[in-house]
């Protein structure tokens, strides 16, 4: 009597079924009792949930008119998502939330076509999704994405169908949707402006790029789409689906699949094999899935490009650039640059430049697997990053492990630099990613700034000392998670600054040095220097130090690197023009970062001369003391 009383809400008046549709034998109560194995596993299917919560609001009495319905009931587990949005709900929120499961007339899996709509009690759309798997040889049925887990019992002259999850009905439309994110106004921007072209009378399914994914695709590419009224709608009409997919339809299977968009033209679509929420459409990662009004709106990290047909690898070929291409076939990265699973951005050297290369470097590219693997992925940048974009960062980690790329723009702002090569073709747009030609192969710096500053004879004195600073600031300058550039102070720089602040003893002034390095000599990321730039300032960000100090010691300063017109004796042509002090070695570059030498410490005091005689005498009392 218990479970009769916990599924009265199925129970449905006699008027006879369409007879234009074929459905399986009556059975008795009893019998659809025992199939569902209730009495064994009632958590498993769910009834009891969804039925208390009918009982609750009396939502049964409606079931003693003489319509015929049909029911999609949620297992427990499924209706326990549902928690949060039912939570403080009203009785009014309630029985709305339980007539989007009712659905006057028989929808049987066969009758529901793909992709349309049916019409809940409350006059409310639910879209349904409906594939033949045909290794399977069955019908894989989903309503408003919730897949049919069991379909088709019928239950007196109605339907039932079982489902994964409850249904809730969809609480905004695409551009209130788009809107409430805030990060789709561009998309959302070009889509209100042609919203008399995209209404969805039946439904769609729309990817929907984020704002960061426009940043990276090129000017002249943008240009081309959004100047022109046909493009832009034709460039819509690539990220709309004119009918609704819901992500279990969508993604159907694991691995490869297609779609066709509003053009006719082919999506590829990708599903991992072990997590089916890690997805792509084409290069562009699924980030989230939402139900609008409208249908289903996919929240994609890239801009499809489907009338873009070429790889990677294509692009490649056409800037014959076929001497990187043969490294990269050996070092097995070839299928990864005919991907569409992933985006990036390459930066492949012209065939000069590895003719360029020193006899030893080129034989340990013969020689050695394991560098010239390293040497092929340090070249390669996840994510596409346009000559545009990149001016927004000054470094990015490469394939390779602790592997930074620096890169500024020259004064034209047309091409610019990375590491010490020049772009001398860039922007190629590729489906998985997009290809810079550079003139000078990358090569990776395998020694840490401990070994540059052991090395190194004119910072002897600081090697010295680098053992007796913190801890906490020798974690930082060992860190190879992070990317940052030195002005180190020469010998002489630091016994000037030592000689002028009269520290008391040799710890008192190896804290002072380490204070001001920390303060005044750290910028947070890495920068070279090309000394055939011809811009005459660049501002950099001083300070910053993750660590130590007070507040005050983490401010941000502002130094300009300037450079001049002559040498006129100096070893560079770099200063830093606040302090005055020159540049005098140039690019040592470190996994984690990039040295400079300078001539002072950027204490705002003049230069002081320190002779032998003065220094033995300033160490003698150190020693004393």
């Amino acid at each position: 009597m218990k479970y009769i009383v916990l599924l009265v809400f199925v129970l449905i008046g006699q008027s006879q079924a369409s007879s234009s549709i074929s459905l399986p034998e009556t059975k008795t109560w009893r019998q659809c009792l025992e199939e569902l194995k209730l009495q064994e596993s009632i958590k498993s299917y769910g009834i009891e949930h969804f039925s208390k919560m009918a009982m609750d609001i009396h939502f049964f009495r409606l079931l003693y008119s003489k319509a015929n319905y049909t029911f999609f009931i949620p297992t427990d587990k499924g209706f326990n998502m549902s928690e949060t949005y039912l939570t403080n709900q009203t009785y009014f929120k309630k029985r709305r939330f339980m007539q989007y499961h009712i659905y006057p007339g028989i929808h049987t899996a066969r009758s529901v076509r793909d992709g349309r709509a049916i019409v809940s009690f409350d006059g409310d759309k639910a879209y349904g999704n409906r594939l033949y798997d045909r290794y399977t040889k069955k019908i894989r049925f989903w309503i408003q994405g919730s897949e049919v887990l069991q379909h088709n019992l019928k239950l007196g002259n109605s339907i039932v169908h079982i489902i994964n999850h409850a249904l809730t009905p969809p609480t905004s439309d695409l551009f209130q949707y788009l809107e409430s994110t805030r990060g789709h106004s561009i998309f959302l921007d070009i889509l209100d402006r042609y919203q008399v072209y995209f209404q969805f009378p039946f439904g769609g399914t729309i990817f929907a790029p984020y704002d960061d994914a426009f940043a990276n695709i090129p000017t002249t590419y943008k240009d081309k789409i959004f100047k022109n009224g046909l493009n832009t709608r034709t460039f819509l009409r690539d990220h709309i689906i004119r009918h609704p997919m819901c992500r279990g339809r969508l993604y159907h299977k694991s691995g490869w699949s297609r779609v066709y968009n509003d053009n006719g033209q082919t999506l590829e679509l990708y599903r991992d094999k072990k997590s089916k929420d890690y997805s792509f459409v084409e290069s562009a990662g699924v980030m989230s899935v939402k139900q609008v009004r409208e249908g289903w709106v996919y929240a994609v990290s890239e801009v499809l490009l489907p009338n873009i047909d070429s790889k990677l690898m294509d692009i490649l070929k056409d800037l014959k650039a076929t001497k990187f291409i043969q490294y990269v076939q050996t070092a097995g990265y070839l299928p990864l640059l005919n991907s569409l699973v992933e985006v990036y951005t390459v930066f492949a050297p012209n065939n000069k430049a590895f003719d360029d290369l020193d006899n030893a470097t080129k034989t340990r590219l013969k020689e050695d697997p394991g560098y010239l693997k390293l040497l092929v992925e340090y070249h390669l940048v996840r994510g596409r990053y346009s000559t545009e974009t990149m001016t927004k960062r000054l470094f990015y980690r490469t394939v390779a492990k602790n592997g930074t790329i620096n890169y500024r723009l020259f004064a034209s702002r047309a091409m610019g630099s990375i590491q010490k090569s020049r772009i001398i073709n860039n922007n190629q747009m590729a489906l998985n990613g997009i290809c810079h030609l550079i003139n000078k192969v990358l090569i990776p710096p395998e020694i840490t700034t401990y070994d540059v500053i052991n090395d190194i004879r004119s910072l002897r004195l600081i090697s010295k000392m680098y053992d007796k600073f913190s801890e906490e600031f020798r974690q930082v300058l060992e860190n190879e998670d992070k990317a940052y550039t030195l002005f180190l102070p020469t010998n002489q720089a630091v016994k000037a600054f030592f000689y002028q602040q009269n520290p008391v003893n040799e710890t008192d002034a190896i804290q002072k040095l380490e204070i001001l390095i920390r303060n005044q000599h750290y910028v947070t990321q890495p920068l070279i220097i090309l000394e055939d730039d011809n811009q005459p300032a660049i501002p950099i960000k001083s300070g910053n130090f993750p660590i130590l100090g007070s507040s005050s010691d983490r401010e941000t300063r502002i130094l300009t690197l300037r450079k001049r017109e002559k040498l006129e004796g100096y070893l560079t042509p770099y200063f830093i023009e606040e302090f005055k002090s020159s540049l005098v070695q140039l690019n040592h570059v470190t996994r984690n970062g990039v040295i400079q030498l300078v001539d002072s410490v950027f204490d705002g005091k003049s230069k002081v001369q320190v002779t032998k005689e003065m220094w033995k005498s300033l160490q003698k009392r150190w020693k004393d003391n």
